[in-house]
């Protein structure tokens, strides 16, 4: 995980932070005085479908959030 203050962030554009989070495959977070303001995550593409649902590598899983999990969970 990489770190960046936010005075170093306002130097910069966001399309420099995506790049540096592209080229690194790590997140990268931005933090003020008061913590955690925000967080660039790299989103990984899936490598196949399965049954109509995206699959991805098991070290991606880190970096999804499943919304289509609750919903099965609610349909049952």
């Amino acid at each position: 995980m990489q770190k960046m203050t936010i005075e170093e962030a306002s130097r910069s554009s966001l399309s420099d932070a995506v790049k540096r989070v592209c080229g690194s495959h790590e997140t990268l977070v931005i933090a003020g005085p008061d913590g955690e303001l925000a967080r660039v995550v790299p989103i990984p593409k899936p490598v196949r479908t399965f049954k109509g649902k995206p699959v991805y590598r098991l070290e991606d899983v880190r970096y999804l959030d499943f919304p289509y999990w609750k919903q099965e969970a609610a349909q049952e």
